[in-house]
């Protein structure tokens, strides 16, 4: 992780809300520090439902559309950082379907 880049690896199982009360305190308190932020989304054993929620929402709409742009933009992990000012995309998809995702300000 370099300086200013917020890294987010949240497992709240069965605990909604959590993790966006957890960004919104963040960017509470750091604000303008931080400069670009990652996500990765993953699927296995460790997840409620055997996957993120930011892998369940990209996929099902990966498997719709077809679209990497558009499967990003359906997730609410983007639609929250793209409120913060966050949406340029760099999207990474490794061949276990493993979703990295990277918004630079």
């Amino acid at each position: 992780m370099q300086l200013g880049e917020l890294e987010f690896d949240f497992n709240t199982a069965g605990v909604k809300g959590l993790g966006q009360k957890w960004t919104d305190e963040t960017f509470e308190i750091f604000g303008d520090k931080i400069k670009s932020v990652k996500a990765t989304w993953k699927y296995g054993n460790n997840y409620p439902n055997g996957e993120s929620l930011g892998h369940k929402q990209f996929w099902e709409e990966m498997n719709l559309s077809y679209d990497k742009e558009k499967a990003l933009k359906s997730t609410t992990f983007y639609k929250t950082m793209s409120e913060k000012g966050f949406s340029k995309i760099k999207l990474i998809l490794d061949d276990l379907d493993e979703t990295v995702i990277i918004l630079i300000n």
